[in-house]
């Protein structure tokens, strides 16, 4: 079974800013995770964008973090993730 780990990190990606926002197992309370993350930032500071042109540019943000995963441009962090193989028992 996999696993995707979600991180919380500065805009440099480094490994000593890295904050675990959780690990998931299914793909639906990752993308929710993933969403409410990126609405977060974004509301707190549109960056100038309002109504449909902020929700195009929160959508644009959700879909690069799933093509590339990680996001680019968020105000004030960046959500980077990465895959891992669970251990199974195997009775």
């Amino acid at each position: 079974m996999k696993a995707t780990i979600l991180y919380e990190t500065d805009f440099m990606h480094s490994n000593s800013s890295k904050v675990v926002i959780g690990v998931f197992t299914n793909k639906q309370k990752l993308i929710s995770a993933v969403k409410k993350e990126i609405k977060k930032d974004l509301l707190t500071d549109p960056q100038g964008k309002e109504g449909e042109e902020l929700k195009e540019y929160i959508q644009w943000n959700i879909n690069f973090f799933f093509e590339k995963g990680q996001t680019q441009g968020l105000n004030n962090f960046e959500l980077h993730s990465e895959e891992m193989e669970l251990n199974q028992i195997k009775k």
